[in-house]
């Protein structure tokens, strides 16, 4: 089975099992990016965070994914114009914008050493028609205020490229070098990170919220759901039921 570099060259964590019941402002399951840069936020601003992972932080998703900081998911800005408006459109935009941003100024900030670097992002194409599709990316995407780029020629040693389109000051980073740099920040703070620790359920009360695990709860006044499939199906939710299995 191949191993994801960000994970081969990293160490393991060993974050302890959750043996009691506990008490928290906020409770956040799932222990991949989303999690640590939202408890790594919420305890710089004082905070009592309880993170909970069914296995060891930063294995999952984040640490099998491209690691990229980009704004450009493929065609998609015309489509989301076309579907939603102008005004969504630009929301997602300016958001993949500022998160980007952040991370530059987390990074900054803590002196994390995560082989950030601002690099700019191309889709391309060797077709005739997608050629035309790009050309219609690019002038939406600077209507809505990123100054993209028409190109037909790219820095890469590919041949045959008849159009691409480049979303300039992106960027990319050692994914888990970050994550795993951002809990112990949040563990310094006071933030309370456990692995191993699955949780099977979580209701709402008079104050709040209460976490199941197997053995214990944690009671919270916010529980912010971070995993990669949702593990509670909200009534009606149906979409949601979904879960991963292995062949």
């Amino acid at each position: 089975m191949d191993i994801s570099y960000w994970i081969s060259s990293t160490p393991k964590t060993n974050y302890p099992i959750l043996e009691k019941d506990m008490e928290a402002e906020v409770c956040i399951i799932g222990g991949g990016l989303v999690s640590a840069v939202t408890a790594y936020l919420l305890t710089k601003s004082g905070k009592e965070v309880i993170i909970l992972e069914r296995e060891q932080v930063g294995m999952g998703v984040t640490g099998n994914s491209t690691a990229k900081l980009t704004s450009q998911h493929g065609l998609f800005y015309q489509y989301l114009n076309n579907e939603f408006g102008f005004d969504f459109a630009k929301k997602y935009l300016d958001s993949n914008q500022e998160a980007t941003s952040l991370a530059k100024k987390i990074i900054e900030e803590e002196q994390i050493d995560c082989d950030f670097e601002i690099q700019d992002s191309y889709v391309f194409t060797t077709s005739k028609q997608e050629a035309e599709k790009i050309a219609q990316e690019v002038s939406i995407v600077k209507k809505l205020g990123l100054n993209a780029e028409y190109l037909t020629k790219i820095p890469l040693p590919l041949k045959n490229i008849l159009a691409s389109i480049r979303f300039p000051d992106q960027a990319q980073l050692h994914i888990r070098k970050y994550l795993l740099s951002l809990f112990e920040i949040v563990n310094k703070r006071g933030g309370k990170i456990f692995e191993h620790t699955k949780v099977l359920d979580a209701e709402r009360n008079l104050d709040g919220f209460t976490v199941y695990t197997k053995n214990h709860k944690i009671n919270a006044k916010k529980v912010i759901m971070a995993t990669h499939y949702p593990i509670i199906n909200f009534p009606g939710f149906y979409f949601l039921k979904m879960y991963q299995g292995k062949k």
